[in-house]
């Protein structure tokens, strides 16, 4: 064989070894798994977006845990030497990784959904129990504390429906919380005082049952006030002929057990002066016979029962009279129209007409219904 055909032959031999050579070894190279580990941050960043770590956090949980287990196997591998690095296991983790923020992406959409419609829910419960309180809050004279509550109460629930919108799940929980718990106390101290008040309903209800059967024996006018309502009703011969409204003293709520305590008094009464002009400074007023002889004895068993202190004064010049119509419980016991209404009521008005005052002409049960029926 020639001489220049051998060194052919052994220089294609060669060149053949070297491309084989050349193809094994990449064909064993360890590929770096980098779009699949790129695919699962992508995942995970996308699962995140839409909060599936409050929504779907056991599979949000897992997804993260499998991205950081493949991070972990590859910094392994990049210790080893480079024909014997082996990147299947990091991988498979970047694959459930990927499938498992998927998946908690789908959940967190259905999840949300659903438990937004019931934070919603509960929110909309616990903001009816505030509008069914919120009028009695500004009826009633409560103590600062319980006024206190409600308010905080009023504004955790505000900041919640704030926080709920932001997606804040965690937060909006606990401010939910806040203000259920705040609401049941003031529900139930309201509750205290409605039903220790109208524990003398049945007097109320034979008081203006008799005031109303003197009307008509008597053909004459009776005055009936409802502090309930802030209602002074004019009754003539049997039938309600007109009503005004009024404005109680600042402590309205139970009966006037002593001077200062800035409580209309409840019972039967009458007029035993008109005033006008400079006889009084509220335009003009009808004075009633408080103390009459019920209010002495009965505070004289607060006063030996230690109900009230033992240097306590008794009070008086309880009035119907004007300068009313202000919209808030301002007087120190007496009842306020307005001038208008005032002069209307002075012109129908004679000494020694009978004033009937109590604590409401309707039950409580009448009263609340009728309520909820107009927040409706």
């Amino acid at each position: 064989m020639p001489r220049f055909l051998k060194l052919v032959l052994i220089v294609t031999f060669t060149a053949v070894v070297i491309l084989l050579a050349a193809w094994l070894v990449w064909r064993s190279w360890p590929v770096y798994p980098e779009q699949r580990m790129a695919e699962a941050r992508a995942a995970i960043s996308q699962a995140r977006n839409v909060k599936a770590g409050l929504y779907a956090p056991s599979a949000f949980g897992k997804a993260e845990a499998c991205y950081d287990s493949a991070v972990s196997h590859l910094a392994m591998q990049k210790q080893e030497w480079f024909l014997s690095r082996d990147y299947a296991i990091a991988d498979s983790f970047a694959m459930i990784s990927i499938s498992e923020a998927n998946r908690a992406a789908d959940n967190a959409l259905v999840n949300r959904k659903h438990i937004n419609a019931s934070t919603s829910k509960r929110m909309e419960v616990i903001q009816s129990r505030y509008q069914h309180l919120d009028w009695l809050i500004g009826w009633l004279p409560l103590s600062w504390i319980t006024v206190k509550q409600f308010t905080g109460g009023k504004i955790s629930l505000s900041k919640a429906a704030v926080s709920n919108e932001n997606g804040n799940l965690p937060l909006v929980n606990d401010l939910l919380d806040d203000a259920l718990k705040k609401v049941q106390i003031v529900e139930k101290h309201v509750n205290e005082v409605l039903n220790g008040y109208f524990k003398d309903y049945p007097g109320w209800v034979t008081s203006q049952k008799e005031a109303i059967a003197w009307t008509r024996h008597n053909e004459s006018i009776a005055l009936l006030v409802d502090k309930f309502e802030r209602k002074c009703h004019v009754i003539q011969n049997g039938k309600m002929i007109r009503s005004f409204d009024i404005e109680l003293g600042k402590n309205w709520i139970g009966d006037k057990t002593r001077k200062g305590d800035k409580s209309t008094p409840e019972g039967q009464y009458k007029v035993v002066q008109k005033k006008k002009n400079k006889e009084t400074k509220y335009h003009k007023a009808l004075l009633l016979d408080y103390p009459n002889e019920d209010d002495k004895r009965r505070f004289e068993e607060l006063k030996s029962s230690g109900h009230i202190p033992s240097d306590a004064q008794i009070g008086g010049l309880i009035e119907i009279h004007g300068a009313g119509g202000r919209g808030i419980d301002w007087t120190d016991g007496c009842i306020a129209l307005s001038n208008s209404d005032m002069d209307q009521l002075y012109n129908m008005v004679k000494t020694y007409t009978p004033v009937i005052i109590v604590g409401s002409i309707k039950p409580l049960e009448e009263i609340l219904s009728q309520h909820e029926k107009d927040v409706r």
